[in-house]
């Protein structure tokens, strides 16, 4: 069998159990009893949600954070048109040690103007899936004192200030990554591991059907790709020839994966049986 395909059907199959786990293992349920503080125990069903004590967050509420570290330790997968909200006014927006799984309607909206620091308390993950939404005021930093990592697998994320991969900063952990598989990511600026460990980078996943969209005119991909700090499958030597830029929009430049000879044979094989069906309904 094509070891490519293998790829994809594996990919598909982690994506599937990963859903059957969040849904099967969920074990406190967001209530809003009390008011809207993410981080009171009162408005979950069974506590505070955990490694242990999984959350849930479906039934289409805001949820605030009251202060920087309330998703410190937290694990929660948030659907159904719920949101988790960052008012503009927090001291600040950090977390660690923590998992926030994004699944169809579920959003992550910051409003706080500065800096969002991933895996400052202790390693990050955020999981993207169709239909969901996650959006920054300002700067993501994806790694800090621990490592994060971005996994989309689709939905939008809109940065609006520099994606950075890690933060420039001195403590920094080394092996953070955004990995894109799906959806589209939109940032005015993009900062690959500033500490030249050439182990933070930004990875299409194979077969990704992902975009990044920078909001600058012809932006210099380019570079970033022969750096090894955009790969494509983890591989630090992904050539600029198999990715697409677009700068057809003005005053913005999208990269993208070029797709491989069988998804074009793919797409092919299915206009041309809806032609055929057409023709027999005629």
């Amino acid at each position: 069998m094509n070891p490519k395909k293998n790829t994809k059907l594996l990919a598909l199959s982690s994506f599937t159990l990963a859903l059957t786990a969040l849904s099967a293992h969920a074990a406190t349920t967001w209530t809003g009893a009390v008011d809207a503080d993410i981080d009171d125990a009162a408005n979950w069903s069974n506590g505070l949600p955990s490694s242990s004590n999984l959350g849930t967050l479906d039934n289409g509420d805001t949820v605030e954070m009251e202060n920087r570290s309330d998703l410190d330790d937290k694990y929660i997968t948030v659907s159904g048109g719920s949101t988790i909200l960052v008012p503009s006014g927090i001291n600040g927006f950090r977390w660690g040690a923590s998992e926030i799984n994004l699944i169809a309607g579920g959003n992550l909206d910051s409003d706080y103007t500065s800096s969002t620091q991933m895996g400052r308390n202790g390693s990050a993950t955020l999981n993207m899936y169709s239909g969901s939404n996650a959006s920054f005021a300002a700067n993501l930093n994806v790694g800090r004192e621990h490592i994060a990592t971005v996994n989309q697998f689709g939905g939008t994320m809109l940065i609006g200030g520099t994606l950075s991969v890690p933060e420039n900063a001195s403590g920094t952990a080394n092996g953070s990554t955004y990995n894109l598989s799906g959806g589209s990511v939109t940032a005015n600026n993009l900062l690959i591991d500033p500490n030249s460990s050439g182990t933070n980078y930004f990875n299409f996943t194979t077969g990704s059907t992902g975009s990044l969209t920078i909001v600058q005119g012809n932006f210099d991909f380019e570079s970033l790709i022969d750096d090894g700090e955009i790969r494509i499958n983890d591989n630090a030597s992904s050539l600029f020839a198999d990715f697409k830029v677009d700068s057809s929009v003005g005053g913005q430049t999208t990269l993208s994966l070029i797709p491989e000879p069988g998804t074009y044979a793919l797409f092919a094989g299915v206009c041309a049986l809806s032609a055929i069906m057409l023709r027999r309904r005629g």
